[in-house]
């Protein structure tokens, strides 16, 4: 209990004398003691608060001033809101709108033209697509008639596509 006691009044007595003691002067440090041609001033001279601090407690009135005079008396969301995005809304509003207008009249004319009744056939052995196994005579019916009309159909079509397009070529140059 001795050493304990002793311990704590030590302790005590060593900060009771930091209390007392001056602070630190931040001039009279030791930085730049291997310069033999720097002279140091005493020892007990106070470095000032320098001009960083004086400039930053200037700004700090400065600021709330500054503020004052720019704002405005809605919130700042509100403004955002109301000047940075209602041209930006119209702006896609009007692109959604003919968007729309465009899909709706594209659909009024696939619903109000009329089907086309024939189905074009793409090529004719579509209608032999059995097996050439196991297959008794008057199973499928002579389709060279229908070949010749698909291949004359074909023949005109690409006649009338290079016609185009020879056309296009006299009247661009």
């Amino acid at each position: 209990m001795q050493a304990l006691r002793r311990g704590t009044q030590a302790s005590v007595r060593t900060s009771r004398s930091l209390l007392r003691s001056q602070q630190r002067r931040f001039e009279s440090h030791d930085s730049g003691h291997a310069q033999p041609h720097a002279s140091h001033g005493s020892s007990d001279s106070n470095e000032s608060l320098g001009r960083g601090f004086y400039i930053g407690v200037t700004c700090i009135p400065l600021i709330f001033l500054i503020h004052d005079f720019a704002t405005s008396k809605d919130p700042w969301v509100t403004r955002m809101i109301s000047y940075d995005w209602s041209e930006e809304w119209a702006r896609r509003n009007n692109i959604h709108l003919e968007a729309v207008q465009r899909a709706a009249a594209d659909r009024n004319l696939f619903l109000n033209s009329e089907p086309s009744q024939r189905h074009e056939l793409r090529s004719p052995e579509q209608f032999n697509s059995g097996s050439a196994h196991n297959v008794w005579a008057g199973a499928y019916i002579n389709l060279d008639k229908v070949i010749a009309h698909y291949e004359n159909q074909n023949r005109e079509e690409e006649e009338a596509k290079l016609g185009r397009l020879q056309q296009q070529e006299k009247g661009s140059k």
